[in-house]
């Protein structure tokens, strides 16, 4: 068929609004908890607290939970689905242990997905923590001990709910010892604390010592309590600093450290044997007062090595319970 010789073709109804519909638009996921928040009230201390939290994929595409984590490693929780469909419920499944916790506590559970208005939705667990008798202060720290020093702290086991019996008591650790006299293993109510001395021994080893104190007791919601007890035992010898780093600027621009290595006490020291274990350093020992203290000389040389070294600088020493001494050092140079 033609106008004016102008040829005219038709297309049906049909093939044009098929051509010209768009494809329907899929709405995104979105996460949906029937609580943000529970609260379980009042608890004995060492109880754990369960809970489940129940969620929704109210959107119209696939929920993906792509991490579930915590604000404290004293909580636990898990999630029973990494995906789901739209309308369909999961559970974040949680458990705060309140083991050493007293008072109010509230910890957090962080859920992350791809809901594009809520990536990071933040759960609550909370409750009261009630606790029969606690360790004041709940640990003791003895910090740069010299070796064969026996300083002395105290523990204080102060009653809260009912007098009880201390039926044993345990220091877990072999470089401490706990005294408690026999006599006042019964606290409470006329002697609401007790003092519990703690003492370093003096055949205490070197370097960064952890244990703790246990006691066992009659209360039936309290059979064990605990503080923990860390010492750093230092010999005579002392080092500083006690680890060394080297950016790129140090190694670009050969900027060397120093360590002071002295002696505490009788003018015998002696250090021989220097060495460091990674590449691209040179390490120069200097005597500065005789038998009482030394320098070590740690400079970048020549091109410094690509990417991230870890190592030690070690020296020998006449010192029969500092024999070799080894100090960390780390370098870094990125990629160009």
């Amino acid at each position: 068929m033609s106008w004016k010789g102008i040829p005219i073709f038709f297309l049906a109804a049909g093939v044009v609004t098929g051509a010209l519909r768009a494809e329907p638009t899929l709405l995104p996921p979105r996460i949906d908890f029937s609580e943000a928040s529970f609260n379980a009230g009042t608890v004995w201390e060492g109880e754990r607290v369960p809970h489940t939290f129940t969620f929704r994929n109210d959107g119209g595409s696939p929920l993906e939970i792509t991490r579930v984590k915590t604000s404290c490693g004293c909580t636990a929780a898990k999630g029973s689905k990494d995906s789901l469909a739209p309308g369909e419920e999961g559970t974040i499944q949680v458990e705060f242990n309140t083991n050493r916790r007293h008072d109010f506590q509230s910890k957090h559970i962080y859920v992350q997905s791809n809901d594009p208005e809520t990536p990071l939705f933040k759960l609550t667990i909370s409750c009261y923590v009630k606790t029969a008798a606690s360790f004041k202060p709940r640990a003791l720290f003895f910090n740069n001990v010299t070796k064969g020093a026996t300083p002395e702290e105290v523990l204080r086991l102060e009653v809260s709910d009912r007098p009880l019996l201390i039926t044993g008591v345990e220091g877990k650790g072999d470089f401490f010892e706990v005294i408690l006299p026999r006599e006042k293993w019964e606290v409470g109510p006329e002697t609401s604390s007790i003092e519990i001395p703690v003492r370093i021994l003096a055949t205490a080893p070197l370097g960064k010592l952890s244990g703790e104190v246990v006691i066992t007791t009659d209360h039936p919601q309290l059979p064990w309590i605990s503080a923990r007890v860390r010492a750093d035992i230092r010999g005579l010898v002392e080092y500083s600093p006690r680890m060394c780093f080297f950016n790129r600027d140090d190694l670009v621009h050969k900027k060397g450290k120093i360590i002071t290595v002295s002696k505490r006490g009788e003018s015998d020291l002696k250090i021989t044997d220097p060495r460091i274990t990674i590449k691209g350093f040179d390490l120069k020992l200097a005597e500065i007062r005789p038998g009482q203290e030394y320098s070590l000389a740690v400079t970048p040389v020549g091109t410094p090595v690509e990417g991230r070294q870890r190592g030690v600088i070690s020296f020998l020493t006449n010192q029969a319970d500092q024999a070799k001494v080894e100090i960390p050092v780390s370098s870094y140079m990125p990629a160009p």
